[in-house]
């Protein structure tokens, strides 16, 4: 609970945010958490009320961000929204740290190169990549070729950990970080979701089903999936029959169910991507005191 900065009144902001990064498990991690029955996390993933107006996704005003947390009941201890994009943006942390100063921040982190690939076959899938051959993207991003490419910034903006962790350090002190890997929540998820409840002061001994966001891979018919994973008319009509939940749910298994594996991301690439960071993650090694060689082998 915080003052909320104009009016005065006792409002419920989070005391918590998942903030990044994109296609680090956070879904998964979002999923999981949720079951704790001292955890609330809003129905709304990804509000992104904190970031630049021209990004505002689902949330864009004060009193619509606060009522996501209208009905939090006095057993949960840890309240908070997960919006990825908040670690890799611009403004974000001055935002937080505007309305919630004394706010948990977590955060996902995957190696860089695996992590831009993701995001690239999820942008894909949703046919928001005009870009089909990621090796033009990876020369686009290094600097091989110079012809528009919409995500090429983002894509970089967000795998720049320890410079966006650096814009956070210097607003927030240390002890209001948890951070994981991805690695770790992949080889390990029960003791990530036990250290991350002890940072958020809940039971850490609980045993919490973990659940992962399935959606990989390409889809075979690109049209029906894209149709089925952004809003239009007949997913309006759809809820009108169904329940939100089970609507959801019927989406997403139909969803899963046309998706086929995706190629693996080629190790030339890999390699390529991951000397362009290479000095962003020889900073986060010390940043995280962390050994991260595994990232740059």
């Amino acid at each position: 609970m915080t003052l909320d900065p104009v009016t005065k009144n006792l409002m419920p902001y989070p005391n918590f945010l998942i903030i990044g990064a994109p296609k680090a498990g956070t879904t998964g991690l979002y999923k999981t958490l949720r079951q704790h029955p001292q955890i609330f996390l809003s129905q709304v993933k990804e509000p992104n009320f904190f970031m630049q107006p021209a990004h505002y996704n689902k949330i864009n005003n004060r009193e619509d961000y606060l009522a996501l947390f209208a009905n939090v009941k006095p057993q949960y201890l840890a309240v908070g929204e997960a919006s990825v994009q908040y670690l890799g943006d611009e403004e974000a942390a001055w935002n937080i740290h505007q309305a919630i100063p004394d706010v948990r921040l977590i955060a996902v982190l995957r190696q860089p190169a695996e992590r831009i690939y993701s995001h690239f076959l999820m942008y894909l899938r949703l046919k928001r990549e005009t870009i089909t051959d990621f090796a033009t993207i990876v020369d686009v991003m290094t600097g091989v070729k110079n012809i528009p490419a919409e995500h090429s910034s983002l894509y970089i903006k967000e795998s720049l950990y320890a410079a966006n962790l650096r814009r956070y350090l210097a607003l927030f002190p240390q002890e209001q970080f948890h951070i994981s890997l991805y690695a770790d929540w992949k080889k390990s998820p029960d003791q990530v979701v036990s250290d991350i409840c002890s940072f958020l002061n809940v039971n850490p001994d609980l045993k919490l089903p973990i659940l992962r966001d399935n959606k990989s891979g390409l889809p075979i018919f690109p049209r029906l999936f894209h149709l089925l994973n952004t809003p239009n008319a007949v997913k309006n009509l759809f809820r009108k029959f169904f329940p939100l939940r089970l609507g959801k749910c019927i989406i997403d298994t139909a969803s899963q169910l046309m998706l086929v594996k995706a190629p693996p991301l080629d190790p030339e690439l890999r390699l390529r991507l991951t000397q362009f960071f290479r000095d962003d993650i020889l900073e986060l090694q010390d940043l995280l005191d962390r050994d991260l060689s595994f990232w740059l082998s």
